[in-house]
């Protein structure tokens, strides 16, 4: 039976503080989406600055947030179609989702192509600290259009390449890690001091402290004398010095277009800074987000998204690969999760919190 009630931390109007929690309306699946009972998300820095600066939304009142993780209550007419991976899902399933938005709410919907299923040695709080930085992680690392990088598989093969992550201990830059490493790619990464042991048990097989005043020479040293072939730099961060510092390594090692290669999280149109000037041959790539990985998503203009088709990326990472992956050990959910609270009411809390910094954990609530 689907539920009949549903309450949600809502804004009311731009800059909003605290969140309104209020009785909200029961969102309805279509086709291809279900309907999820929430029982833990997350706090992404994006949601603190949505409510702190009152961007993207002009319309109200509007739930924000992205990562859940919960049970199914409900199936869209069309999930249980031909489609191996929509066929993957039944009612009282544990799930972790990417929601385009609408997750600090008790129920929401998730397109059934950015949900996987979790195994029953992961709890809810641990799930919900992955989707959002994975979908960030794999559409800049393997979107055709972006790095271009191989995808990863259960049983990755050492491939003789390297890829540089910078910010490795961010939640991005801990997903990017770990995909790189299920596709056979041997990481070099940076992170703070605190945060060097993290990353190598993340699996990065070099680690170099950013706050290291030749932190770039030392980075360049390590590739030139590791026997592998570059492969790119992922930053896993916005900061311009570090995007400068990324497009030179990336310029000096590069051997083709393929290598010569710097993938970042800023969305496509909307810079936070000038942009550093790239040399001739070489590929600055943007993020396009959550709906970047849906097959047939047209992005909703959000930073200047224009529509177009994108790859399967998408059901790949969530249908084909990341139940077994996290079965199997393969990908951990980090960075750890840190519980502020139990109930709507901590979701104010919590972005409180992310708008202070957080370093090598996810702010999580449970409902």
């Amino acid at each position: 039976m689907s539920p009949s009630n549903n309450k949600a931390a809502s804004l009311l109007h731009k800059q909003q503080k605290p969140f309104q929690i209020s009785p909200a309306p029961l969102p309805v699946p279509t086709s291809t989406q279900i309907l999820i009972k929430v029982h833990a998300l997350a706090i992404n820095p994006c949601d603190a600055g949505i409510q702190n600066l009152g961007i993207i939304w002009e319309e109200f009142p509007v739930v924000i947030g992205c990562d859940v993780a919960g049970i199914i209550v409900e199936i869209g007419s069309d999930v249980d179609d031909d489609d191996e991976q929509k066929k993957k899902f039944k009612v009282g399933d544990r799930v972790l989702a990417c929601v385009e938005f609408g997750a600090f709410q008790e129920f929401c919907t998730a397109d059934v192509q950015l949900i996987s299923k979790i195994p029953e040695n992961v709890g809810f709080e641990e799930a919900a600290v992955l989707p959002v930085a994975i979908v960030t992680a794999a559409v800049s690392l393997f979107e055709k259009e972006n790095m271009g990088l191989e995808m990863p598989v259960l049983e990755p093969k050492v491939r003789g390449e390297v890829v540089l992550v910078w910010g490795a201990s961010s939640s991005v830059g801990s997903c990017a890690v770990q995909l790189l490493r299920a596709a056979g790619y041997e990481v070099f990464a940076t992170a703070g001091k605190a945060n060097l042991q993290y990353c190598q048990d993340l699996g990065a097989s070099r680690v170099l402290d950013y706050k290291n005043a030749d932190v770039e020479g030392n980075i360049v040293e390590a590739i030139e004398t590791s026997g592998l072939n570059f492969a790119g730099v992922f930053s896993a961060i916005i900061d311009l010095d570090v995007l400068k510092t990324c497009v030179k390594i990336a310029d000096r090692f590069g051997l083709d277009k393929e290598s010569r290669v710097v993938g970042t999280v800023i969305p496509p149109g909307m810079p936070m800074f000038p942009l550093p000037e790239v040399p001739e041959g070489l590929r600055l790539t943007f993020c396009k987000g959550p709906s970047g990985l849906l097959p047939n998503s047209v992005l909703r203009g959000i930073f200047g998204w224009e529509k177009q088709v994108m790859t399967d990326v998408g059901p790949r990472i969530f249908g084909d690969w990341m139940f077994g992956a996290l079965e199997s050990g393969l990908l951990k959910c980090k960075p750890d999760p840190f519980v502020v609270g139990k109930g709507l009411e901590s979701v104010q809390e919590a972005c409180d919190l992310m708008s202070q910094g957080v370093s090598a954990r996810k702010l999580v609530v449970e409902l």
